[in-house]
């Protein structure tokens, strides 16, 4: 999983190495482990643009869970 840009002051895009093989879920932690966002990524989907405009400024952890696999990446906003 990359994102980018990163770090952004707006939108992200986050793109997988391959297209989902099955319906995934993006989760957004904050630096205290609280879910500040959350989408849904369908079935063949290997993109996904992220609106970070509402996000404070910080560090924040991007958890991409599709089936039993979960992939994180940190978020600089």
């Amino acid at each position: 999983m990359v994102l980018f840009p990163n770090p952004t002051t707006g939108d992200v895009l986050l793109e997988t190495e391959e297209a989902l093989r099955q319906a995934g879920t993006v989760k957004i932690y904050d630096q205290i482990g609280r879910l500040v966002m959350e989408k849904e990524m369908s079935l063949g989907q290997q993109r996904l643009q992220l609106e970070t405009n509402s996000l404070p400024s910080g560090i924040y952890t991007v958890r991409l869970k599709e089936a039993d696999m979960v992939q994180t990446s940190k978020l600089v906003v």
